[in-house]
């Protein structure tokens, strides 16, 4: 149970290694981290210096529910609010936003041309206190033949004359060899110009027209509509520009032009009450002229006649049944024109009663509500988007909406034409009644009755006329200001503080990433860190970089810094081996060949010969003879030839060398089978044999990942040292290290940093024992 707790502890302490592994090389990389730091924030403030400033306007509108502002007919006859117009407030937003209404603010404000002022690096838009102010009319009449887009720059030649410069190369050929006075007219393309000069500072001013299609797009895109919160009638306004000025006059204009349309339809809706209104007295006043003159005649032919009681209640019953007769009537004059008004389809004509006259009907009250509302939302979209998907739905809306109203309106007929019928009936009764009177007063009832009736039905319309005149006086809009426009105290671009922060991120990111990515494509040894934490293994020291052309570096008299690391591996070493035992045997072995096993193998046999133990060197690699020649050996029989049994003497193969206390071995003859040699019995002699005469013997063995010959050669040890290369060895080799110590069981293993730069190693000192095991 405490395996996977202890692999866990070891897991953690791996990471934590290459945690602190990584951070070392970041630390021998500082001057990248800062280099790259100080040119992030360097743009950084570059970007933020010249950057356009950006300043975010808004406003507060709020939205009122139409239904208490202008009425409609059915209000006005009838008092009824239940189809006045409310508002929703999604409705309200995507009027603010539509092409209409933004298009109507364009065309009130002098937005037009814009003017620039020239600076170093940039430009910036000037909207007010401007340098000079330009005037023109298009002389064509025509709208293309303005030079929408384009930018001309006027360069000043003195308080007079100018020239006109562009890219664009078309124009750039007309204005060639030109000069302009200010304050006069001249002529540009189709235009007949006009540069005021208002303040002469000598400096360059750019301008360019742009179109009111081009400004209403542009704002259309960046105005940005929403209610201040969930449920609210109130919005909020914002645009976002360079200019404030510019920005809060367009937010100040929109919201003007949005009330003055709201009103505007409004006083439609009550004109057009009072137009209706105005028909049927025109009708109603023409029959009551002729009918009073009628009475006045008949009762100037027939002096002194009087109506009895009988005769009197006649009257008055027939004047209450054609009262409600005419009253139906008016009803279904309004449901001929809902009919016909249906029928046209035209959306840009307001729809005058949004109710039936004094009918109460649910079903068509609802209708005739959604088609005004469809009515209302296809407006605004002026023919300017009929290929969106929107259009197509409302217009699909509507139609359904509309043969819904027809059949009501036909069922609705139907009903007021039986109330009709039945009155006529009644009043057929009472017409046989007026047949017994007297032909003198039957004929004056009957004048009368017309007469009063006209009366009636001319009193009550004119009524509502003056009531739908009030309506139309005392209109006001279904919106108000809350807050004018204003910007907030500081820009909302560049965000500085955000700059400077993805800045110092970036450069910080930048080249770590860069190293680390280094580190993970990298497959070569390049720190001593990753020596002990890829390995395993205690670490016995380093050994610098050699500049002499000769292997042997270590000398009695030798001071140099490499000299000194193998005096330091030499006491790292005796710390390691001597424990007790007469002789020591130790196997020096690589990954791969040109590590340097051979080279540090000399250097340190020698290096232990000069502390005064006996010390003999083994050329153990017999497939690579002659690796001795800087000890100036001769050519002679060597560990192949006595293993082979060639050489049978020990003592014919042992060669003495200038430096006392240290002999060699060569590696003899290359044998087929040196393996099988190093496995044998002779090698098993000749290692008891050296025992009883040497300290130290030092085997220079293969590398153990190419072939097995140092393999044989563990069991011997008394400690088998690893070379390592920087900037040569493959990490993968330093992975099975691990493996061979683990399966051969090898005794004392550790590992050597082969060829490090010493000056680019921190905190490198010549003193012994400087280096502790890894």
């Amino acid at each position: 149970m405490e395996r996977p707790l202890v692999s866990d502890q070891m897991q953690e302490e791996n990471n934590f290694d290459d945690i602190l592994h990584f951070l070392n090389r970041l630390l021998g990389y500082w001057y990248w981290v800062a280099a790259s730091c100080g040119v992030a924030l360097a743009i950084a403030y570059l970007s933020n210096r010249y950057a356009t400033s950006i300043f975010s306007v808004s406003s507060t509108l709020e939205v009122v529910d139409s239904k208490h502002g202008a009425s409609s007919i059915a209000e006005v006859l009838y008092g009824s609010e239940v189809f006045a117009l409310g508002s929703d407030v999604q409705n309200e937003v995507y009027r603010l936003k539509s092409w209409s209404t933004i298009e109507a603010t364009i065309a009130k404000l002098d937005f037009e041309i814009e003017y620039y002022k020239v600076g170093n690096i940039r430009r910036s838009e000037v909207y007010k206190d401007l340098p000079i102010r330009i005037r023109y009319e298009n002389m064509e009449d025509e709208q293309g033949s303005v030079p929408y887009g384009i930018l001309f720059e006027i360069d000043p030649l003195d308080e007079n004359t100018f020239v006109l410069k562009t890219e664009d190369p078309d124009w750039q050929e007309k204005l060639e060899k030109q000069r302009f006075a200010f304050n006069k007219s001249f002529v540009l393309g189709d235009l007949q110009m006009t540069i005021d000069l208002e303040d002469y500072a000598g400096l360059p001013i750019q301008f360019r027209f742009v179109s009111e299609r081009s400004l209403a797009e542009r704002y259309k895109n960046k105005l940005t509509v929403n209610p201040i919160e969930r449920e609210s009638s109130i919005l909020n306004l914002s645009v976002q520009g360079s200019t404030v000025e510019k920005e809060m006059d367009f937010l100040k204009a929109l919201m003007d032009t949005y009330i003055e349309q709201n009103l505007r339809q409004k006083n439609e809706i009550a004109q057009n009450t009072i137009n209706f209104i105005d028909v049927q007295l025109q009708e109603i006043t023409d029959s009551l002229n002729q009918i009073e003159k009628r009475l006045e005649l008949f009762k100037e032919q027939n002096k002194g006649i009087a109506i009895d009681e009988n005769a009197t209640m006649l009257y008055e019953n027939f004047k209450e049944l054609e009262k409600d007769r005419s009253q139906l009537n008016v009803k279904d004059k309004y449901l001929d024109y809902l009919r016909d008004y249906i029928g046209q389809g035209d959306y840009r004509q307001h729809l005058v009663v949004p109710s039936i006259l004094g009918v109460e009907d649910p079903v068509l009250n609802k209708l005739v509500s959604d088609y005004v509302q469809y009515q209302t939302e296809l407006k605004l979209y002026e023919n300017r988007e009929v290929e969106n998907p929107k259009v197509s739905l409302l217009r699909k809306k509507m139609k359904e909406t509309q043969q819904s109203i027809e059949e009501s309106i036909r069922s609705l007929k139907r009903a007021n034409q039986i109330s009709i019928d039945d009155l006529e009936d009644r009043i057929v009764n009472l017409e046989k009644a007026l047949r017994l009177l007297p032909g003198a007063e039957r004929k004056l009832i009957n004048i009368q009755r017309l007469y009063s009736l006209s009366e009636n039905i001319y009193i009550f319309l004119m009524e509502k006329k003056a009531e739908a005149g009030i309506s139309k006086a005392s209109n006001i809009a279904d919106a108000r200001v809350v807050d004018t426009p204003r910007a907030g105290s500081s820009p909302i671009k560049p965000k500085k503080a955000r700059n400077y922060a993805i800045a110092l991120a970036l450069g910080l990111i930048i080249p770590i990433a860069f190293i680390y990515l280094l580190d993970l494509l990298n497959n070569k040894v390049l720190h001593k860190d990753e020596v002990a934490r890829m390995t395993g293994l205690p670490f016995l020291g380093i050994v610098g970089h050699s500049k002499k052309g000769n292997d042997l570096v270590v000398s009695i008299n030798t001071k140099s810094s490499v000299a000194e690391t193998f005096r330091n591996i030499r006491t790292n070493l005796q710390y390691m081996v001597d424990n007790g035992e007469k002789s020591n045997i130790i196997v020096i072995t690589s990954s791969v060949g040109g590590e340097g096993k051979t080279f540090c193998s000399m250097n340190l046999a020698y290096t232990m010969a000069l502390s005064g133990k006996s010390t003999i060197l083994i050329g153990g690699d017999m497939r690579k003879p002659n690796l001795f020649r800087s000890f100036g050996t001769l050519e002679k029989q060597g560990l192949s030839n006595y293993l082979a049994g060639m050489t049978p003497n020990l003592d014919d193969i042992i060669q003495v060398t200038e430096q006392n206390n240290l002999h060699l071995i060569t590696a003899g003859d290359i044998p087929p089978n040196p393996a099988e040699l190093l496995a044998g019995d002779r090698m098993k002699l000749l290692i008891e044999n050296l025992k009883k005469i040497y300290h130290y013997i030092i085997i220079d063995t293969p590398p153990y990942g190419i072939v097995s010959d140092a393999n044989e050669l563990f069991r011997h040890a008394n400690a088998t040292i690893f070379i390592i290369r920087h900037a040569y060895t493959p990490k993968l080799y330093m992975r099975q290290i691990k493996e061979i110590t683990s399966l051969h069981k090898v005794k004392n293993p550790a590992v050597l940093y082969n060829d490090v730069n010493l000056k680019k190693l921190a905190g490198y000192k010549y003193s012994y024992g400087y280096y502790d095991e890894g």
